[in-house]
């Protein structure tokens, strides 16, 4: 059966303008993680003229000693302490968080999962912000919530107060219905 176009207008968020209709919750969702990326790039890609080189040079095999399965979405703290991950995504395999802590600029010492956060459900992506901020993806509630970014905080290799990102967000001081 061939695809027919849709009569409904879609509506689009715009964001130079001010009359921005209300986000769906996958673009709160989309909002937050790019928001949490720019939180932790500060300086970094987020304010980066156009003009300037994003180009890796010289890149150089990181090494994490007790690790040896598979260690997926990476970050590393701007204090270049820690780096967290998940393991596979596969549909297969309880993805989960872990981390692990610097030894030096190239090798890492496996620390385990993060205790604290991770469940029965996919867990991923992991990122934090200048406060200690511990912001996450999981699957854990999308069925009665539709969202899936989460935040706590991270203290010695744990994470606690976790909770869903959009009870952060005041949609009705930014966006307004057309």
């Amino acid at each position: 059966m061939p695809l027919r176009p849709t009569t409904r207008p879609v509506r689009k968020l715009c964001p130079w303008s001010d009359a921005r209709p209300r986000p769906s919750k996958a673009q709160i969702a989309h909002g937050l993680l790019l928001l949490a990326g720019c939180l932790m790039t500060g300086a970094g890609y987020a304010t980066q003229s156009p003009s300037a080189s994003t180009e890796f040079t010289n890149p150089q095999r990181v090494t994490m000693r007790g690790h040896s399965d598979d260690a997926m979405e990476p970050f590393l703290t701007r204090d270049g302490k820690y780096l967290f991950f998940n393991n596979s995504n596969d549909p297969q395999a309880n993805t989960n968080l872990h981390w692990a802590e610097r030894i030096d600029d190239l090798t890492f010492q496996y620390k385990g999962e993060i205790a604290g956060v991770n469940s029965a459900a996919l867990e991923g992506v992991p990122s934090m912000d200048r406060e200690g901020i511990f912001y996450f993806v999981s699957t854990r509630s999308y069925n009665q919530t539709a969202s899936t970014i989460y935040l706590g905080k991270f203290v010695n290799g744990a994470i606690s107060d976790i909770e869903l990102a959009a009870r952060h967000l005041d949609l009705n001081s930014r966006y307004r219905e057309l």
